[in-house]
């Protein structure tokens, strides 16, 4: 059971994969209904927009600008949604910040600055500024130590908890119980992003959970949540799902390879499709997880009609290899490279 909270936020919150279209170039703006309908099927509480699994840091300005509004504009009454404004710089995170507060987000995220390090005056200054520009919207920290390349120190935190009064709570997605300790303030909402971590995390007065796995299989979730299934199933639905990356339209000419998703970041082509057992089929069982069956290839697309685990979700549209495939909804792309090989995450 999770603590009562004192932001809009609670409960399963998806942290939304970034539709994208012609190769990865553009925002695929057209898709965002297609997806809040799905989450607010599921009947989470909300959506963070443009964090790491949407991976915000590589877009450019205007196009998290578009991104945000485009989801404001599709969940609007339907489901709470945070948008994170995270950058590189003071200036462009208080830009953003100030964006979403004028759209009318729900809340406001930001992550701590990636790459250098920073003192704990120069990380209190840059996170009051965000939560200026974001007030009087509710504002939430962010840390993340995997990606900024250092921890949020308590103090800052314990001092920022103190001095700004729309600061509400915090999502930590370190993935130890200890680093998690740090961060569980009574006077902040705790939102704990490592499924595997989530029963203690309620336990410990989390008010839930920041999901990446929640935006693909959002059920999944709610029910560890629930805890009515237990945490380390996470660990094999991530897996199933890495088979399947989130990859862009196959190109007409069957000698051609496919435009890889990531071409931003790799800069090369992939030929390669991963496999799949038939339209809309799923193999394995927590025990064994999600194996795909060698005869076909697939890729994914995101609609609200079925999912692994659930009856509404991600269907994967599959087809002989060599062949065209089927169905209808928006392609999902990623820029980010997974590790060994060029898909999505």
């Amino acid at each position: 059971m999770s603590a009562q909270s004192r932001g809009p936020l609670s409960g399963v919150v998806a942290a939304t994969v970034t539709p994208l279209r012609d190769g990865g170039r553009q925002v695929n703006a057209d898709a965002v209904p297609v997806l809040v309908d799905f989450y607010a099927a599921a009947r989470i509480s909300g959506v963070l927009v443009a964090g790491t699994t949407g991976e915000g840091l590589l877009l450019s300005t205007g196009e998290r600008m578009a991104l945000a509004e485009s989801f404001l504009q599709a969940a609007r009454g339907r489901l709470a949604v945070a948008v994170h404004a995270g950058a590189q710089t003071t200036a462009e995170a208080v830009s953003l910040a100030g964006h979403a507060r004028d759209l009318g987000a729900d809340a406001v995220a930001a992550i701590g600055p990636p790459y250098y390090r920073y003192d704990d005056d120069e990380l209190l200054a840059h996170f009051r500024a965000i939560a200026s520009a974001s007030a009087p919207v509710p504002f939430y920290l962010y840390e993340f130590r995997d990606r900024t390349g250092y921890a949020l120190p308590d103090n800052v935190v314990r001092t920022l908890a103190a001095s700004e009064p729309n600061l509400v709570g915090i999502k930590v997605s370190d993935r130890s119980l200890g680093e998690l300790r740090t961060y569980m303030l009574p006077e902040l909402d705790v939102f704990v992003a490592s499924e595997a971590l989530i029963p203690e995390a309620l336990a410990m007065g989390a008010v839930g959970a920041v999901s990446g796995l929640a935006a693909a299989m959002p059920h999944a979730v709610l029910r560890i949540v629930a805890g009515s299934e237990p945490a380390d199933h996470a660990a094999f639905l991530r897996e199933g799902l890495a088979a399947y990356p989130l990859q862009g339209r196959r190109s007409r000419r069957r000698s051609s390879p496919r435009a890889c998703s990531t071409t931003r970041r790799c800069g090369r082509r992939c030929a390669a499709s991963p496999p799949a057992s038939g339209r809309g089929a799923w193999r394995g069982s927590p025990k064994s997880g999600l194996r795909p069956s060698p005869q076909r290839r697939s890729t994914v697309r995101h609609s609200p009609t079925r999912s692994p685990g659930s009856p509404r979700g991600p269907r994967i549209d599959a087809a002989p290899a060599g062949g065209r495939r089927t169905g209808s909804g928006p392609a999902m792309r990623t820029r980010r490279p997974g590790p060994g090989r060029c898909r999505g995450g």
